[in-house]
């Protein structure tokens, strides 16, 4: 086996010494061979003395001239081919054929049948000669050899010599070490190398095929035509490994980004799944300890007032933190105590709540509980309170809420704004305002009792849960109602049947009095529901003052017989025609088709009237008159079905009340609307003021009514101002309407069935306000 080490790529093992490296680069002397292996140096001189060679006795004391009987095998192992490939890197093994062999010793003196001297070292199936020129190894003994099979005896596998004879040899071509080496530093620039082209002896084919430099490398795969000394295939060994090396890495880098991408290992420049920033990470030892922890953060973030950190740890927390906000400020919590139970394996918890709620503040204690789950979020696992309403209180649905009720005071008696009892003897239409304010007193007299009560979307209340304090009851309710009013309202309905009456006092929204005749029926005076009819003129007048439709009370504005709107013809109650009247003519004779064109004009709809109701009259907007119960009294629908030319003289589907016209009557008289009530210090609603220059007209127009109008000679109070209606309802009589105004006094009066409004509300008003005056 010949061993050569190129200069440059070293075997790998430990390093050498410099000095070591400088005499690898220069031959060895004999000298120096002998030093390094005796036991060959002296195998060499022993094969000089048999073969009676004067060039082996040469060589034995001369360092340069190395004469040796095999110097012509060498010469022949020189020439052959290059057949490398399957020697290991750095040891190139030749094999060459029988005879090569004869030929190569017939050059040397010896027959096929002469001497052969064994070389110390070789076994009996190789012979082991020295190679002349290959430089010396600094890993491997001094004398680089080359291993020539024995032809006579079977080849046998052997264990590998050194780790490239398991891998298959080295694939690098033999380098020309013929030339002389010079050290390192003082090399030529690097050539690529070049294919070697060694002969091929006689009769012998190559071993292995010779290919070009780029494709050698360490892992080629080799099919050999028989076994290698080592009785293995490397390059079928080579791939397996490759196989197993490979299969290896794969599974490497897999486990690496697993544990990248959960976030397990951080490596810079790559973003690992980030750590989840809701629910809660408990650290018990089993599934009821963590649902224990969990249960008990939720609970100790609510009651030390931390309700985004609360919610942060329930499964939805957007609806949580609404629903805690809402219980705190609902109820008006000014304290709160939450005492955790022990959860169960499957997660269910309980816990008390001792929760100062309401305005005295008033204890409430009771029972809840929850669910608490676990999940995996980016791989991180995080424990959950299941959201429901019923966390708050057990009984609470989705879309209801808890909130305080009152409990209210109750009332010895009812008395009027002088302090004067009301009976049923004195003031028998207000029998049932004074039953409803003895139940419940208004805060103003008596301090109501607090509960807590589950509500629905809508604010009706579901259910009672407890009575959080008592009442404080009142010997008396005071009233805004004067007796002395009363009695000329109740008189002045007295006049006709099914007649009602409210009396405002404008500058204060103050109901006065309020009468229904018969007394003892529907208080149709509050809320009866009919259609106002002329009297919602003024409205609609309002409507066009304001859109600039009439700039001037005289400008010309017909009044035609009958009008073609909505589909239908409509004709003025009493065939009355103005054409060529002014707009004040139109409103004081209450000429119907006048108002019903405005349907056609600019800026004219049903949604601006509606507008204009509600934004200075207050319709379609609830009113809390002092009982308790908001409710509303005007309506202007916007429904498409509905005819706009009959809406705007008040018919279809508008209604009101006699409080809601008086109202209307109220507001034009001072201006501003000022939400009618029954009860001092009853909460008011603030309204946009009426235009001064709107309302300065709307006086105007009223006044002409009395003077020329449909009022002439009806209100003859001096300084009085109003306006009729007349609503009709089909197959029936008319509905007799009149609003007035005199000094600070505005009423209303609805007779059902009463026909025009001057034949009967006009006359009611006018005595009440003879009464009054």
């Amino acid at each position: 086996m010949t061993d050569e080490t190129r200069p440059g790529r070293a075997a790998s093992g430990p390093q050498e010494p410099d000095d070591a490296l400088d005499s690898w680069f220069r031959p060895q002397s004999a000298q120096e061979r002998s030093a390094d292996d005796p036991e060959e140096s002296g195998g060499e001189a022993e094969s000089a003395a048999e073969s009676g060679s004067d060039d082996g006795a040469a060589e034995a004391s001369s360092d340069t001239d190395k004469a040796d009987p095999d110097q012509a095998l060498t010469q022949a192992l020189r020439t052959a081919p290059d057949n490398d490939k399957g020697a290991a890197d750095g040891d190139k093994t030749e094999k060459i054929s029988r005879e090569a062999v004869e030929e190569a010793r017939s050059k040397a003196g010896e027959g096929p049948d002469g001497p052969r001297t064994p070389i110390p070292g070789a076994d009996d199936r190789t012979q082991v000669i020295p190679a002349a020129v290959s430089p010396p190894r600094p890993y491997a003994a001094a004398a680089p050899t080359q291993a020539i099979p024995r032809a006579d005896v079977p080849l046998a596998s052997q264990p590998p010599q050194s780790d490239m004879a398991v891998r298959g040899g080295s694939t690098r071509p033999v380098p020309n070490y013929s030339q002389s080496w010079t050290p390192q530093a003082e090399q030529a620039p690097y050539q690529p190398r070049q294919p070697h082209t060694y002969p091929t002896p006689p009769g012998q084919a190559p071993i292995l095929p010779v290919r070009p430099p780029d494709d050698y490398d360490d892992f080629d795969d080799y099919e050999y035509d028989q076994a290698a000394p080592n009785g293995k295939r490397p390059g079928r060994s080579r791939r397996r490994r490759g196989l197993l090396v490979g299969s290896g890495v794969g599974v490497v880098i897999l486990v690496i980004a697993a544990l990248i991408l959960t976030g397990t290992v951080n490596v810079p420049g790559v973003s690992a799944k980030p750590v989840p920033t809701v629910g809660f990470s408990p650290s018990g030892a089993d599934a009821g300890t963590d649902a224990t922890q969990t249960g008990t953060a939720f609970l100790t973030a609510w009651q030390n007032g931390s309700l985004k950190t609360a919610a942060n740890i329930t499964d939805d927390p957007t609806a949580a933190l609404a629903q805690l906000t809402a219980y705190k400020n609902d109820l008006k919590v000014s304290s709160l105590s939450l005492m955790p139970g022990t959860a169960s394996a499957a997660g269910w918890m309980t816990f008390n709540v001792i929760a100062q709620v309401g305005s005295p503040a008033g204890q409430w204690s009771y029972s809840s509980g929850m669910a608490t789950y676990s999940k995996s979020i980016n791989g991180y696992t995080r424990w959950f309170v299941k959201w429901q309403p019923s966390v708050l209180f057990t009984s609470l649905k989705a879309g209801q809420k808890l909130a305080l009720g009152q409990i209210p005071a109750t009332a010895n008696k009812v008395v009027d704004s002088h302090g004067n009892e009301i009976t049923s003897a004195n003031a028998p239409s207000l029998n049932g305002i004074v039953s409803a304010l003895e139940k419940a007193a208004p805060t103003t007299d008596g301090t109501p009792g607090q509960k807590v009560q589950v509500e629905n979307a809508d604010g009706s209340v579901a259910s009672t849960v407890v009575k959080v304090s008592d009442p404080v009851n009142t010997s008396a309710v005071k009233t805004t109602i004067d007796l002395n009013v009363q009695a000329a309202a109740q008189t002045a309905v007295n006049q006709a049947k099914n007649s009602s009456m409210v009396v405002i006092q404008p500058s204060t929204g103050n109901i006065l009095a309020v009468a229904n005749n018969p007394p003892n029926g529907l208080d149709t005076a509050m809320v009866g529901r009919y259609a106002p009819g002329s009297t919602f003129k003024t409205i609609t007048t309002t409507m066009v003052l304001n859109k600039g439709i009439i700039t001037d009370l005289n400008q010309t504005w017909d009044c035609p017989a009958t009008l073609n709107a909505d589909g239908i013809t409509l004709h003025n109650s009493e065939q009355e025609a103005g054409v060529g009247k002014s707009f004040l003519w139109d409103f004081a004779q209450s000429c119907n088709n006048a108002f019903s064109r405005f349907g056609s004009s600019s800026g004219v709809s049903k949604s601006v009237l509606a507008q204009t109701a509600h934004d200075y009259y207050g319709f379609d907007q609830k009113w809390d008159v002092g009982l308790g119960q908001p409710t509303v009294y005007g309506h202007v629908p916007t429904s498409s079905s509905n005819s706009l030319a009959e809406e705007l003289v008040g018919q279809d589907q508008i209604t009101a009340s006699p409080l809601t016209m008086a109202s209307v009557a109220a507001t034009i008289a001072d201006g501003s609307f000022k939400q009618p009530i029954l009860v001092p210090g009853t909460s008011q609603l603030a309204l946009t003021p009426l235009p001064a220059n709107t309302d300065a007209n709307l006086k105007t127009l009223m006044h002409e009514a009395v003077a020329s109008g449909t009022l002439a000679g009806v209100l003859t109070q001096s300084g009085a101002y109003g306006k009729t209606g007349t609503a009709e309802v089909q197959g029936k009589t008319p509905n007799s309407w009149t609003i007035a105004v005199h000094g600070d006094f505005a009423v209303a009066a609805l007779a059902v069935g009463g026909n025009f409004g001057a034949s009967t509300a006009g006359p009611e008003c006018n005595t009440l306000l003879k009464a009054v005056s």
